[in-house]
């Protein structure tokens, strides 16, 4: 009798659901109806065939067929470790876009700060001109009418 173990594609937990059928050799397997492994979870129309010929093959002594290698469905501790870091390096790159983007706008916003002390200054500048002009003009005027 070989264990159900032994048959390619058949894990613990799978071991465990085909016991509670009553399935606990690759030779109780093999006899199986595929109609009967339809009824335990996670077993479809193609996966109910492959099991049946893998424990037909595990009955024989031939090894199992190579198979694709699938991605686990449990994230391994790689995975996760990976996922984590890129994670951080998003973060990190978004930490460092949001303190340019605020660099960028404060020197901005002093750039426009100084352009107006900039135009103010030039403003008063013109007044006083203006001012100087005219008292200048006024002087003449009073300095005029006074030599007459």
């Amino acid at each position: 009798m070989i264990p159900i173990l032994n048959v390619s594609g058949i894990g613990p937990h799978l071991a465990a659901l085909l016991a509670e059928k009553g399935i606990t050799t690759a030779e109780q397997l093999a006899a199986t109806l595929p109609t009967a492994l339809l009824e335990i979870p996670g077993i479809g129309p193609q996966r109910a065939q492959t099991l049946l010929t893998a424990a037909t093959l595990a009955l024989k002594g031939d090894p199992p067929k190579p198979t694709k290698a699938r991605k686990p469905s449990v994230p391994t501790a790689i995975a996760i470790a990976d996922e984590v870091e890129t994670a951080a390096v998003k973060k990190a790159k978004g930490k460092k876009a949001k303190a340019k983007k605020k660099k960028l706008k404060k020197k901005a916003a002093a750039k426009k700060a100084a352009k107006k002390k900039a135009a103010a200054k030039k403003a008063t500048k013109k007044k006083a001109k203006k001012k100087a002009a005219r008292k200048k003009i006024k002087g003449k005027k009073n300095g005029k009418s006074r030599k007459k």
